[in-house]
C-alpha cells in the first residue's frame, strides 16, 4: 500500500487535483464565467468561498472508496494491537474505524453469543462457512448486497481458502455505499 508521501500518491494526488481543476474550469465557463475568476480564490478573502465549495462536497453523496476504509482500518489497528492483526482488519475489519460515527452508514450486528436478541440467520451462516473466503466479502441478506464489516469466528479466516468455523458475531454493512473497485 502506498503511503500518503509516496511518489506514486503524490503524482496520483497531482493528477487529481489537475482533473479537479478542469473540470471546475470548465463549469465556471459554461455557465458563463472566465477561468480567470478562480485566481481570486487562492487568497485569504477567497476562502469563505472555498469553505463553501468544501461543505457541498462533503455534504454530497459519494460512494466511499475500499482503499480508504483499508487505510484507516489499518491505522486503527496499528494503534490498537500493533502488526498482529493488520491485515485481517484491511479486510474484515472495518467497522473497527466505526463506519456509522465517521461516514454514516449503518451497520447491522448479529451474534450467536449466549442471551443475543439478533442471532447470524442461517442465510447469512450458509454463505460464509463450508465457502471460500474472498474479498471484499459480499453477502446477500434480505435481497440486499451487505459487505462484512466485522468478523468474530473461531479459527483462521484467510483469503481463497475454505472457512469450516463457528462464528460468534457478524456485522454487515449495506454495499451500496462503497466503492469497492477503488
Amino acid at each position: 500500500m502506498a503511503t500518503k508521501n509516496s511518489s506514486s500518491a503524490l503524482v496520483s494526488g497531482l493528477g487529481m487535483a489537475m482533473a479537479f481543476i478542469q473540470s471546475l474550469v470548465n463549469e465556471v465557463v459554461a455557465l458563463g464565467g472566465f477561468e480567470e475568476m478562480l485566481h481570486p480564490l487562492t487568497r485569504e478573502h477567497g476562502q469563505p468561498i472555498i469553505r463553501k465549495l468544501a461543505e457541498v462536497i462533503v455534504k454530497s453523496e459519494w460512494k466511499i472508496p475500499r482503499s480508504l476504509v483499508e487505510r484507516l482500518a489499518v491505522a486503527e489497528s496499528l494503534k490498537q494491537w500493533g502488526t498482529d492483526y493488520q491485515e485481517f482488519d484491511q479486510c474484515f475489519f472495518w467497522d473497527i474505524i466505526g463506519l456509522t460515527d465517521r461516514f454514516g452508514v449503518p451497520v447491522i450486528s448479529f451474534s450467536n453469543d449466549e442471551g443475543s436478541d439478533m442471532p447470524i440467520p442461517s442465510e447469512l451462516i450458509e454463505q460464509l462457512v463450508g465457502r471460500n473466503v474472498t474479498y471484499p466479502m459480499i453477502l446477500t441478506w434480505n435481497g440486499e448486497l451487505y459487505v462484512v464489516a466485522s468478523i468474530c469466528n473461531d479459527s483462521h479466516w484467510e483469503i481463497g481458502k475454505i472457512y469450516n468455523g463457528t462464528l460468534s458475531w457478524l456485522k454487515l454493512t449495506p454495499a451500496k455505499y462503497f466503492d469497492l473497485e477503488r
